[in-house]
């Protein structure tokens, strides 16, 4: 983003995205876990407060740089223009709409695959052949086999 306003052209359009789970890595900061601070530091620093990067960066150069670079991105008015507050609690929204309906639709996928092992187990206690709960259930007699087993 810096890159672009800085300069008006487009970086990194086949860039790849990951995702961690930074609630792990910011236990490791609560809990003082230095071995594993130094090891995930760099991951950590995104998640940290303004007070805790300065303490962070007095021991790292790439910290300092980091926190160097992001207060002048912040100071950039381009940013600011850009980034709104508002802004960025409009796109923090986002992301957590995205979360809740991915955990959504997983625990439905979830609650269906446990309905339909249930009514598999219930169907072949009262004596349906494999063939007719395929047929009844939509599923193929692989699956049966995975849910009454």
């Amino acid at each position: 983003l810096f890159l672009y306003l800085k300069t008006n052209k487009k970086y990194g359009k086949n860039l790849n995205s990951n995702h961690f789970n930074m609630d792990k890595y910011m236990e490791f900061w609560y809990n003082k876990n230095n071995k594993e601070i130094e090891k995930n530091k760099y991951l950590i620093m995104l998640d940290l407060s303004k007070e805790d990067l300065i303490s962070l960066s007095k021991k790292d150069k790439v910290v300092s740089n980091y926190m160097e670079r992001l207060n002048n991105v912040n100071e950039d008015p381009r940013f600011q223009s850009y980034m709104s507050a508002e802004e960025d609690d409009r796109k923090m929204l986002n992301t957590y709409k995205m979360k809740a309906e991915k955990a959504y639709d997983e625990g439905m996928n979830q609650g269906i695959k446990q309905t339909k092992k249930e009514i598999c187990n219930f169907m072949i206690e009262k004596g349906y052949s494999k063939e007719n709960i395929s047929d009844i259930l939509n599923i193929n007699i692989d699956k049966i086999e995975k849910y009454i087993s």
